[in-house]
This record gives structure tokens, C-alpha cells and sequence, in this order.
């Protein structure tokens, strides 16, 4: 909602999540990045759900955020996740640190006044 995706992605000189007007990320996306002198080009890895890192073309990571945060803005109960998509990166123009692009909440869901918040059948 306020433009960290895309400063994220301009640290990094190219694009892995949804930029645009209104909430993109709905999943916190933790990017790893590692410095690597012999990686001419970005060499990525996603975490799977079992934990497991694997490698993927950085379209395919692309892919997967996209398709989760199409799921979760669908989905009339959760449109956000806190579980974190964990992506590692090797290239030689990055240094060592760890981004983490989060949601972009302004604010809590409010309760109406007098309500307990919860609902009524």
C-alpha cells in the first residue's frame, strides 16, 4: 500500500513481487540475499511448505507469490497470511542481508462500539 515492494525491488535492480495501486502483498516475503562473486546472474531458492529449499527461475518465484496472494484475495476468511514465503538469492551485485517485504495494513479491523466482536447467527 505505500511503495515497499517496489523500493525493495529497486535495492535489488530487478522485480519478484506484485507491485501496483492497493494491497499486493498478502504474505510476508523474507528475501535472503547472499553475495556471491561466481553468480553472474540471480541463482534463487524457494523454501517449499516442508521446509525444503529448492532451486527456482526467478519467474517461478514470481509465479508463486503471485498465485498465493491471488489465492489469499479470494479467500472471504483470510485475506492474509502470516506465514512467510522464505526465498534465498546468490548474485554477485548484492551484498549480505535479509530483506522482509510485509503486507501493507494501515490499520486493525475495527469493532463497532457496544459489539464483542463476535458475530451474530
Amino acid at each position: 500500500s505505500s511503495g515497499k515492494s517496489a523500493l525493495i525491488e529497486a535495492l535489488m535492480c530487478f522485480q519478484f513481487n506484485q507491485v501496483g495501486g492497493g494491497t499486493k502483498t498478502r504474505r510476508p516475503v523474507s528475501l535472503r540475499m547472499q553475495y556471491n562473486p561466481r553468480c553472474t546472474h540471480p541463482k534463487c531458492f524457494l523454501q517449499g511448505e516442508d521446509g525444503i529449499e529448492r532451486p527456482k527461475s526467478l519467474t517461478d518465484i514470481q509465479e508463486y507469490i503471485e498465485s498465493e496472494n491471488r489465492r489469499l484475495e479470494r479467500d472471504p476468511v483470510r485475506s492474509f497470511d502470516p506465514r512467510e514465503i522464505n526465498i534465498r538469492m546468490e548474485y554477485k551485485y548484492c551484498p549480505n542481508m535479509i530483506l522482509i517485504d510485509t503486507p501493507g495494513l494501515i490499520a486493525a479491523p475495527r469493532v463497532p462500539r457496544g459489539s464483542t466482536g463476535a458475530a451474530t447467527v
